[in-house]
């Protein structure tokens, strides 16, 4: 995506921040729904166990991980109904996009495993390199889990919000069918059943 790089190479990622930052979809992407997961993102790492650092790179990651959405048309990302296959293949390269808007930056270095790898899936299926098993960043897995709950419990421009038992079962189910780590989802819900995470503060409209 050279797109992205100036002609010395460098990150254009402020400018296009800058360009971008008056659209409506793009605050909604990168506060409103964001905040949301950098806190649950924070708040599984802290239950796993994971040390200070470890933990501020999910919450940067919560904020940053669909970042390269702002290379994908707003005619997909705001899609009132599903994506047809060609326009899913389109959007699943936010992430490579994301990974190399963010390139250049030091400090977000290790954001970016989370930007290119939170929609790989355990047993292979997912993109954009397919990884399977301990070869996904931890990390990532982290930010997988929290962004699905998060987008089932929250309205879609071509669906409502699910209530929290219904919202229950996809990530569940994920985790049975080999797509997410087991111990990262019951390590979350148990969050959740604890009331350190309260569905209804995620019921709020966000883009796809």
């Amino acid at each position: 995506m050279r797109a992205f790089r100036g002609k010395r190479g460098r990150s254009r990622v402020p400018h296009v921040l800058e360009r971008e930052r008056r659209k409506p979809c793009f605050f909604a992407l990168l506060i409103h729904a964001r905040q949301r997961l950098a806190q649950f993102g924070a708040m599984l790492g802290a239950a796993i166990g994971l040390r200070e650092d470890d933990i501020a790179v999910l919450e940067r990651g919560g904020y940053l991980h669909d970042v390269g959405k702002i290379g994908i048309p707003d005619s997909i990302v705001n899609k009132p109904s599903p994506l047809t296959a060609a326009e899913y293949e389109i959007m699943k390269q936010h992430t490579i996009i994301g990974e190399r808007l963010c390139g250049s930056l030091r400090i977000l270095a290790p954001v970016r495993p989370i930007i290119r790898h939170h929609h790989e899936r355990l047993h292979g299926s997912g993109y954009p390199d397919g990884l399977r098993g301990d070869a996904i960043p931890l990390a990532a897995k982290v930010i997988a889990i929290v962004d699905v709950f998060d987008a089932v419990t929250t309205a879609r421009p071509y669906r409502l919000a699910r209530d929290l038992a219904p919202a229950r079962e996809e990530p569940t189910m994920d985790a049975r069918a080999g797509r997410f780590d087991i111990v990262l989802v019951s390590a979350f819900f148990e969050l959740i059943d604890a009331g350190h995470i309260r569905v209804g503060a995620t019921v709020a409209s966000r883009t796809r």
